[in-house]
């Protein structure tokens, strides 16, 4: 199974991103999970909680992100998580 997020701060964005998502995985025999985010911190809170993620799909401009604690500083952590299962 594929777990795939997506971040980004306008909904229509993440629809349309999903929908994109969903048609290419659609013939290709996996089953994927989708978890989404209006808010970059609730994707770096997600990533701390220790939530796993396969592909990350994130706006890299979002409002209320700082250096510190941006969704991209945090997408490689998912993916050295992952790596290391």
């Amino acid at each position: 199974m594929l777990h795939i997020a997506i971040c980004d701060d306008q909904p229509d964005q993440i629809q349309s991103i999903r929908r994109s998502s969903e048609t290419y995985f659609q013939n290709k025999h996996d089953t994927v999970s989708y978890e989404t985010f209006d808010k970059s911190f609730s994707f770096v809170d997600a990533i701390e909680q220790g939530a796993v993620f396969d592909i990350v799909l994130l706006d890299v401009c979002m409002p209320e992100s700082s250096a510190r604690r941006s969704p991209a500083s945090y997408a490689s952590t998912t993916a050295a998580r992952k790596s290391s299962s």
